[in-house]
């Protein structure tokens, strides 16, 4: 049939021309092959089936479905459905997690002393358990009839009974127990408590703190740093006022949170406030300590690590923090622009910005570049997923010093690296600078081409489709 359509010697030429399978192809958005030395980029379909392969690792994609990375130290990532399924293992851990949303998720891992712990959800079901090689975190929960569950939030251990009638967590030393939560609530150990909310409730530390109020929120007060030489004690009554002392300092707050005032003589601290719109404050124990506000229209605090202004908050900001060698200077224009550069101990830069939703960058030095437009550099599943649809333009810098440069659905790509230069549109054509300053040049699906150097002008046979130039990953 083949035949009766192309004519013999034509089919004959073609088939004779056709580039090896290793060679560059560029039939974007169908298919396209690159490669540089230390590293090889396969894509089908515009983008949304991908393979990159480099000294760091493999990636593979079939967006929005699969995503796959394979560090070169063993560490390996896999994602399902725009991460609704994420599978991760970290061999130096060693770690690994299995999710899938919302259905349920599991953690393996090892620790320090060789105890392999393994913790477990089915959220829809109201399961959660955790395991462990020595049976010190055993624990099973099916919510809301019965359970014990092991590190959840900041508890030790928390257990219930047809919650919320009956739940007692243990965090340390301390023992707190309830009955029909929030109303009864009772706590044992190096901290004590009781309440019957919102009539009343008390609790302390014995020698640092100690805290009650009746009809809650309407009257609390507290005595804190008991064991200190300067105590605080605050007191508050709601509509009406509020009250704190320690040492010299003192606060007021009138038809709270409303109008506040607050003073230091001994450090010539001052405050106050028409809250949520003005207020200043000055002084202090850091003389660089100071913030005025006047929202919406200005805002501005600094202290010795960081500084932050706004102008019609919050949408104009400029921030710049420093905390141990560490800078950072921000400028944001909320929504839509953000620009950001940090500088470590060590000299290490990175930069990032974004122009939402049209255009984005993250610089990590020359770690890493990624530009694209339009720009949602969130670093996250709905870029690695669904980037290649929506990025019209594309800049990466690989670590390896591989530049890649890509337009929308492939239908222009360049590459650069380890002296080599490469770029190629479908059908028309493209050109490859090797180190030597030796240019070849591929057009016509790769059926006219010739190279050029010092020596002269040579041609090179066909290799359909083009550009055929051979792979250069393992030089």
């Amino acid at each position: 049939m083949l035949t009766r359509c192309i004519p013999p010697a034509l089919l004959l030429a073609l088939v004779v021309s056709c580039a090896s399978p290793a060679s560059e192809i560029h039939l974007a958005p169908f298919a396209s092959t690159q490669s540089l030395p230390g590293w090889s980029h396969a894509e089908a379909l515009g983008g949304a089936f991908q393979y990159t392969s480099d000294a760091e690792g493999t990636e593979w994609a079939a967006s929005p479905f699969w995503w796959q990375r394979t560090e070169a130290d063993g560490h390996f990532a896999s994602e399902t459905l725009l991460a609704f399924g994420r599978h991760e293992f970290d061999p130096h851990r060693p770690r690994t997690m299995t999710r899938i949303f919302p259905l349920g998720w599991v953690e393996e891992e090892t620790k320090s002393n060789g105890v392999t712990e393994v913790d477990w959800a089915i959220p829809f079901l109201g399961m959660i358990g955790s395991s462990s090689s020595d049976d010190s975190e055993n624990a099973f929960a099916l919510f809301p009839f019965f359970g014990k569950v092991k590190g959840f939030l900041t508890y030790d251990e928390v257990n219930f009974f047809l919650w919320p009638l009956w739940i007692r967590n243990t965090k340390g030393d301390r023992t707190s127990s309830h009955f029909l939560w929030p109303l009864f609530h009772w706590k044992t150990g190096n901290e004590r408590a009781f309440q019957f909310f919102p009539f009343f409730g008390w609790s302390e530390s014995p020698g640092k703190w100690r805290k009650s109020f009746w009809l809650y929120p309407f009257y609390t007060e507290s005595e804190e740093f008991l064991d200190q030489a300067h105590p605080r004690k605050s007191m508050l009554l709601l509509p009406l006022f509020g009250h704190t002392t320690q040492d010299d300092y003192s606060a007021w707050v009138v038809l709270p949170p409303l109008f506040g005032y607050a003073q230091r003589p001994s450090t010539g601290f001052r405050s106050g406030q028409i809250w949520p719109l003005v207020k200043f404050e000055t002084g202090g124990k850091n003389e660089a300590r100071k913030l005025n506000r006047f929202i919406p229209f200005y805002l501005h605090y600094e202290d010795e690590t960081t500084e932050y202004t706004s102008i019609l908050w919050p949408i104009f900001w400029s921030r710049h923090d420093q905390i141990e060698g560490f800078r950072k200077d921000a400028i944001y224009a909320l929504p839509v622009f953000y620009s950001a550069r940090t500088k470590d101990f060590d000299g290490k830069e990175e930069h990032s910005w974004q122009i939402w939703p049209l255009a984005g960058a993250d610089d990590k030095g020359f770690q890493a570049f990624d530009f694209g437009v339009p720009g949602m550099i969130d670093g996250g599943a709905l870029k690695r997923h669904l980037g290649f649809a929506w990025e019209w333009a594309k800049v990466k810098n690989h670590p390896q010093g591989v530049v890649e440069q890509r337009a929308w659905l492939g239908l222009w790509h360049r590459t650069k690296g380890g002296g080599h230069s490469r770029w190629s549109v479908p059908i028309l054509g493209g050109a490859w600078e090797e180190p030597d300053g030796t240019t070849h040049h591929s057009h016509l699906f790769g059926l006219i081409r010739w190279s050029s150097s010092d020596s002269g002008v040579s041609f090179e046979a066909p290799a359909f489709p083009g550009p055929g130039w051979p792979s250069l990953q393992d030089l």
